[in-house]
């Protein structure tokens, strides 16, 4: 107080004390809103559904997909027939290589299975091995070009050089060397199939990741802490979705041609199981080709192709809606 009685003002808070008593940020915080970024809005997704449904190629190859697992999955228990008997031929009155006909829609083969319910009991195992077989593939590549591309230098190097090993031996010829050696079945050849599948998905994730890492989103993780497993498995991975589902549906399509090819020359599902490559291996030795049995021939021939080109078309549409993302990125 003055000595005129008046009250005199408070002096200035300094500049330091000031600064003192800012709230400084929480780093679960930054990390949340860095979280919150990577969520893609409503308008990605809206787009994405155009750019996915407005492409009638993609909707073709869709619902030749769909027809396809229900007919191989649904089809059995409505459509009923001996597909498990090895001496069919034996033990019934059904006649062999028997054309299209009210009793057998699309004839019978040399041992008097019914044709479509072959190719149904085929198509099982083609798809669950191709999906299964992606599924791995996508899996294993997805971590292995993630961990490579965000650790970087030494470690980033020998991880590569290994995929650029594997990818040096053509992947049809490892795959029937593999399988000569071992009896082939049906987790065998999803592993197997698996692990020549990932090398592709683990260079364009890895890809990715260089340029991911630079984010802001990413820096921040790291600047507050957060592990570099967080950072590979919340923000690096997630960000590359769209290279990674696009891939997978690409993958599914391989799996069904290494299979195919694999069955072809006899290393594919082993009796009395089948796949739509061995049909078509079994339906030339048995002079199909020759004796103009087509119902032999043709429905696995056209399965092979229509499955394998319809996850493509699903894929590239796919890929055209996710680019919406990728632009705003």
């Amino acid at each position: 107080m003055s000595t005129t009685g008046e009250p005199t003002a408070a002096p200035p808070a300094s500049v330091a004390e000031t600064a003192e008593v800012q709230p400084q940020p929480r780093p679960s915080a930054a990390v949340s809103a860095a979280d919150r970024n990577d969520a893609p809005s409503p308008g990605f997704w809206r787009q994405f559904a155009r750019a996915l449904f407005g492409n009638k190629f993609a909707l073709a190859g869709l619902a030749i997909v769909i027809f396809m697992v229900l007919l191989c999955f649904v089809g059995p228990l409505i459509y009923h027939t001996n597909q498990t008997n090895a001496q069919l031929a034996l033990t019934s009155n059904v006649p062999t290589n028997a054309a299209p006909s009210a009793a057998h829609l699309l004839g019978t083969d040399a041992s008097s299975y019914d044709e479509l319910g072959r190719l149904m009991y085929a198509g099982q195992s083609d798809l669950e091995v191709a999906l299964a077989a992606a599924l791995v593939a996508t899996f294993v590549g997805v971590v292995w070009g993630a961990v490579a591309g965000f650790a970087g230098g030494i470690i980033d190097t020998v991880m590569m050089r290994i995929v650029d090993a594997v990818l040096a031996v053509p992947a049809l010829l490892l795959l029937i060397v593999i399988s000569d050696l071992y009896r082939p079945s049906k987790p065998f050849l999803i592993l197997l199939i698996g692990f020549v599948a990932w090398l592709v998905p683990a260079r364009l994730v890895r890809a990715e990741t260089l340029s991911l890492r630079t984010r802001e989103y990413v820096q921040a993780v790291k600047a507050f802490g957060g592990s570099n497993w967080r950072a590979v498995f919340r923000h690096i991975i997630p960000n590359a979705f769209g290279t990674i589902v696009v891939n997978a549906t690409f993958q599914v399509a391989d799996s069904i041609l290494f299979l195919a090819a694999l069955g072809y020359v006899g290393l594919g599902i082993q009796p009395p199981g089948t796949d739509w490559g061995t049909m078509l291996s079994t339906a030339v030795s048995d002079g199909a080709v020759v004796n103009n049995y087509w119902w032999l021939v043709w429905p696995p021939g056209l399965a092979i192709v229509l499955v394998a080109v319809s996850f493509n078309l699903v894929g590239d549409a796919l890929r055209d809606g996710l680019d919406v993302r990728f632009q705003q990125r």
